[in-house]
């Protein structure tokens, strides 16, 4: 890379636009075409996703890009003529869910006429009735059966006056195969054993729909939590797990991902594929940012003095639209300032709301599956005068397994898994909070190195991550916002 341009690049104002212009959308279905495929970067994730294979799932957490994988599938896929693909969100679905059986193999079938129509709305134009023929239903079986079977049924009804016709575009012909892309299907997941049953009979109908004929085809992106519970009760979740593929960043990818955004807004150019495939020095990369942040942290404790990278990088989950949002904060706040380049004040100025954010994103996101979560993660606001600051935000097995205990007894019973009766296990909770990324399982190697393990990298149960010896903290991300008087505090329990 070529260190003088980029050292000589500028930033005229950090308004609206043009952090927008820096950063683009933060959800990939808003990012418009053009700009969608520039910035789409992934390591050897997509590779296997995209791999000759009937069934395929994309399992992350949300804002980790199951979106963009989706949709960067779908675009690579209509490339080819003979190919007819069909976009469904969860919403689309929920529509044909009033009258899914209870019965794990009429649900299947039930689906499997829902595919079969929504495959012909996107072949044809007509005015047929939303119960489309049984006969074109059983056909659905095999791609050519079921184009022979919308063949014959538009011969008979075009003899007479009808709409019915063949979409622009499509040649029935020439056509090999059917995609399906499904999206958000975890969407409205409440934890109710009735959504559970809703997505896993989904699951299983695109399962045995794929098995029985290869090009039909089924895209799939699910959340985590949704995709363990299913899991958990899954009969054939041994054979449907060899078609998922586990969305994971390291934050050193993440980095490189806003890297290419930024150096493609300055048209300076950026091998990321060179950063993504060799562990290069992450201060090669942190001259694309020097346009637009200071390279070295001013601050106090152990923070200060240190490369900017490491703390906003330590502030990520491992989720690429936490990296986005965070720099996106910090540039309003420097505009506001009248700067033109992200300096240490900015970011420990947001570091506040941006903390307040990720904990809202889990209450809004989990709170319908357990009661008083609001004031469970508040409950590991450290208490006055505990310990060293380091350690404010660790606890031992021990130490955690008293302090829920401790909460449990006095919520009377306000803290609850939804649809369930009873005060959940101390264990329960703990393995829940592990599971949504609020708390991540930490150790100390002898080196003095740490090892940190999220229910991404280890999806052992908590005893398991106990008889390896592991404690646990909470993450970064959360911790101003679980203590925002005690700004140093945090940014001193940093490690």
């Amino acid at each position: 890379m070529n260190e003088e341009p980029i050292a000589s690049l500028k930033i005229k104002k950090f308004d609206s636009n043009t952090i927008f212009e820096l950063f683009g959308s933060f959800d990939a279905e808003q990012e418009k075409l053009d700009r969608f495929k520039d910035y789409f970067v992934t390591n050897d994730f997509y590779e296997q996703f995209s791999a000759n294979f009937p069934l395929r799932i994309v399992v992350g957490n949300k804002g980790a890009g199951k979106s963009a994988i989706i949709r960067a599938s779908q675009i690579e896929m209509s490339d080819f003529d003979d190919h007819i693909c069909v976009p469904l969100t969860a919403s689309d679905l929920i529509a044909r869910a009033d009258d899914l059986p209870t019965d794990g193999l009429k649900a299947i079938n039930h689906w499997k006429s829902v595919f079969a129509t929504e495959a012909l709305s996107h072949i044809v134009t007509s005015s047929i009735s939303e119960k489309i023929p049984n006969e074109l239903i059983k056909s659905f079986s095999s791609v050519a059966g079921f184009i022979s079977s919308i063949t014959q049924y538009a011969s008979k009804k075009t003899k007479g006056i009808s709409d019915f016709a063949v979409k622009a575009g499509i040649d029935l012909n020439r056509t090999k195969r059917i995609v399906f892309f499904i999206d958000d299907i975890d969407k409205g997941w409440d934890g109710r054993s009735a959504g559970l049953h809703f997505v896993n009979s989904i699951i299983n109908a695109c399962y045995d729909i794929s098995k029985r004929d290869d090009n039909i085809r089924f895209r799939i992106a699910i959340r985590w939590d949704l995709w363990d519970a299913i899991s958990r009760i899954n009969q054939d979740i041994d054979k449907i797990r060899q078609n998922a593929v586990m969305l994971r960043w390291t934050n050193h990818q993440i980095y490189i991902i806003v890297a290419r955004r930024i150096a493609r807004f300055f048209k300076t150019p950026f091998n990321h594929e060179m950063y993504l495939s060799e562990e290069r020095r992450q201060d090669e990369i942190a001259r694309v940012f020097d346009p637009i942040i200071e390279r070295t942290f001013h601050g106090f404790g152990r923070w200060d003095a240190t490369p900017t990278r490491r703390v906003i990088l330590s502030m990520t989950r491992n989720r690429p639209r936490d990296l986005l949002t965070l720099l996106t904060l910090a540039a309003q706040e420097a505009n506001q300032k009248g700067r033109t380049i992200i300096n240490s004040t900015d970011l420990q100025n947001v570091f506040p709301r941006y903390s307040e954010d990720r904990l809202n994103d889990l209450n809004v996101e989990y709170s319908s599956r357990i009661s008083g979560l609001d004031g469970l993660l508040l409950s590991f606001k450290p208490s006055h005068g505990r310990g060293k600051t380091s350690e404010k935000f660790r606890y031992t097995n021990d130490r955690i397994s008293t302090h829920l205990k401790e909460i449990l007894k006095s919520s009377n019973g306000r803290i609850t898994f939804a649809y369930e009766k009873g005060i959940p296990d101390y264990r329960r909770i703990l393995d829940f909070l592990y599971r949504i990324d609020f708390l991540q399982a930490w150790y100390r190697n002898s080196d003095g190195s740490i090892e940190r393990v999220n229910f991404q990298d280890r999806q052992l149960a908590v005893t398991g991550l106990a008889e390896f010896g592991y404690s646990w903290e909470v993450l970064p991300a959360y911790r101003w916002a679980i203590q925002p008087a005690k700004i140093q505090d945090v940014i001193e329990s940093l490690e």
